[in-house]
C-alpha cells in the first residue's frame, strides 16, 4: 500500500518577555480589505484500492498575516466511518481547518476504508465559514471518488482478515485502555503484525502518551498465531499537567505477511481529552501581598487560591523547595512542601490551599506549598525585570520582583573573591548587598570588575538575587 498520511498540526504558541502577561497585546492587524482567499486545489481526485489514502489541497492566495480557521462540510455517497475516515477527524459531517499564520496550504486526507463497493462512491467538501481575515475563492467545492471494485468479493477470500475492533476511542489524560485488533480466519502459521502511529504536532511518545509494547521509530510490532481471534496492545495517556489542549493519536494497520490482509477498519482515531483546566477564581499576587496586612502578618489559606504567574527564580535560593513567582501585578516567595517541580520560565497557575502566609527572611512568603506542579501554561517565558534606583530598592515596594539597576559596580571585586557569599553593590553615592548562595549554578564565577547592570529578585532581607550569571550581570 503506497498511502501516506499526513497529520494535523497544530499551534503551539510561544510566550515572550512578560510586563506581565497579557496574550492579546501582541496580535497582529490585518490591513482593511487585504482578506486572504481560500481554494481547493484539485477539482476532483480518484482513491482506487481500499486501505489506499489520497491528500485534497488547500491553497491560500497569500500567506496569511494572522491566524483563522475554515470549515470544511462533507457530503456524498460515500458514508463516513465506514467507506472513508479523514485526517484531520470530522465532527458531524463538518472539519474545522486551523489556518495558521504564513502559512498558504494544508491537507486533508481521505481514508479509505470499504473493500466491497461495487459502484463508485463520493466524497464532496465544500469550503466554508471562513474566519473574518479570510474569504472564500473561486474553487470551493472538491470531489473525491471512490472507484469501484474490479468485483464484489474481497481480494483474498481464503485468508484470514485483520480489523481494529473500534475505529475512534475518547480518552481523558491518565486514562488507559486495551486496544483491540480482530481476526476473522485463521492464519496458517504465526505472521507478523505492524501498526504505525502518528501524533498531533507537538505532542511526543514517553512525554504525552505510551504503549505497550512500546514503539521502535513510530511502529508497534505484534504477532498472529494460528487459532487466534484477536490480538492487542494497551494505550496509555500520560497526565501532563499542562496546558496543551486536546490532541488525536492516529493508529494505522501496515506491513502485512503471508496469508493476513486487511479489512475494512484499518485505521484507528484515539483522541485525548485536555483534563487540565484554568480556575476562573483567580487572585492577583498583589491580592495575595495585601492579605499580610489584613492578618498581621500570619494567616493559613483552608480553601482553593488559585493565582497564576511566571517562575522567576532559578537555582539561586534558599533551598530545593523554594522559588519566586511574579505577576504584572507582583512577586512572592514560595516554599514548597518538598523540592520545588516548577522551573524558572514556566508559566503556571498553583492552588496554594494549605499553604500558610508569613513573613521568612523579612519578606512576605507562602510556606507549605503542596501543589508542587500546577498546571503549566508555557515554558521558558522571560519576565522583563524593572529598572529602578537603589532608593526604589530601599523603599520595599518591589520585594520579591525581579529588578535592574544600572551603572554599580562591586567595590569589594578583586579577581579572585566569587559570587558566592553577600557582597556590595555600588554606584558611589548608595548601595545595597547582592546575595549568590551556595548551589546558584554560577556561585564560583568572579565577580567582575567595573561598572554594570545587575538583574535579580528583590528576595531576603530585601538583598539582591541574581539568577542566571549570562541575562542578569550585564556590562
Amino acid at each position: 500500500m503506497f498511502s501516506k498520511i499526513s497529520t494535523f498540526l497544530t499551534l503551539v504558541l510561544g510566550m515572550g518577555v512578560i510586563g506581565c502577561v497579557d496574550e492579546n497585546e501582541f496580535e497582529p492587524s490585518l490591513e482593511p480589505d487585504s482578506k486572504t482567499s481560500i481554494d481547493f486545489v484539485d477539482k476532483d481526485l480518484f482513491i482506487e484500492s481500499a486501505g489506499d489514502s489520497l491528500s485534497m489541497g488547500i491553497s491560500l492566495d497569500q500567506a496569511p498575516v494572522t491566524s483563522g480557521q475554515v470549515s470544511i462540510q462533507l457530503s456524498g455517497t460515500a458514508q463516513y466511518g465506514v467507506d472513508y475516515t479523514t485526517t484531520p477527524s470530522a465532527m458531524d459531517g463538518i472539519i474545522q481547518l486551523g489556518i495558521l499564520k504564513g502559512q498558504q496550504f494544508y491537507e486533508v486526507n481521505i481514508h479509505r476504508l470499504s473493500t466491497l463497493d461495487t459502484t463508485e462512491r463520493l466524497v464532496n467538501l465544500t469550503l466554508l465559514n471562513p474566519s473574518e481575515a479570510f474569504q472564500l475563492g473561486t474553487e470551493t467545492v472538491s470531489t473525491m471518488h471512490l472507484m469501484k471494485s474490479v468485483s464484489g468479493e474481497p481480494n483474498h477470500p481464503e485468508v484470514a482478515v485483520v480489523n481494529f475492533a473500534d475505529s475512534f476511542i475518547h480518552l481523558t489524560e491518565g486514562e488507559d485502555y486495551l486496544i483491540e485488533l480482530t481476526i476473522e480466519g485463521s492464519v496458517a502459521h504465526t505472521v507478523p503484525l505492524t501498526v504505525s502511529l502518528e501524533a498531533t504536532a507537538g505532542r511526543a511518545y514517553g512525554t504525552h502518551f505510551t504503549t505497550s509494547p512500546v514503539t521502535v521509530l513510530g511502529e508497534i510490532d505484534l504477532e498472529v498465531l494460528p487459532g487466534m481471534e484477536s490480538v492487542s496492545f494497551s494505550f496509555h495517556s500520560i497526565n501532563d499537567r499542562l496546558k496543551l489542549g486536546t490532541f488525536e493519536v492516529l493508529f494505522k494497520i501496515i506491513d502485512l505477511h503471508d496469508d493476513l490482509v486487511m479489512g475494512t477498519n484499518s485505521f484507528l482515531t484515539v483522541r485525548i481529552e485536555e483534563d487540565d483546566v484554568l480556575s476562573n477564581e483567580l487572585h492577583s499576587i498583589a491580592e495575595l501581598r495585601a492579605m499580610f496586612e489584613e492578618h498581621n502578618d500570619q494567616f493559613w489559606l483552608g480553601d482553593d487560591y488559585f493565582i497564576k504567574g511566571v517562575i522567576t527564580s532559578g537555582t539561586n535560593v534558599q533551598g530545593d523547595n523554594v522559588a519566586y513567582i511574579q505577576d504584572s501585578t507582583a512577586g512572592i516567595f514560595l516554599r514548597f512542601g518538598s523540592d520545588r517541580m516548577v522551573s524558572l520560565g514556566d508559566h503556571v497557575q498553583l492552588n496554594l490551599k494549605g499553604a500558610t502566609g508569613a513573613l521568612v527572611n523579612g519578606q512576605k512568603g507562602m510556606l507549605d506549598v503542596n501543589d508542587l506542579v500546577g498546571i503549566k501554561i508555557a515554558e521558558k517565558v522571560y519576565v522583563q525585570p524593572e529598572t529602578i534606583t537603589f532608593e526604589d530598592l530601599h523603599s520595599g515596594l518591589y520585594q520579591g520582583k525581579k529588578v535592574r539597576i544600572d551603572h554599580v559596580f562591586f567595590p569589594q571585586a578583586n579577581g579572585t573573591r566569587t559570587f558566592e557569599g553577600s557582597w556590595a553593590l555600588s554606584n558611589d553615592s548608595s548601595g545595597a548587598i547582592v546575595t549568590t548562595y551556595p548551589g546558584a549554578d554560577f556561585s564560583g564565577v568572579v565577580l567582575p570588575s567595573g561598572t554594570l547592570s545587575v538583574i535579580g529578585i528583590v528576595g531576603d532581607w530585601g538583598r539582591i538575587l541574581p539568577q542566571t550569571y549570562a541575562q542578569d550581570i550585564r556590562r
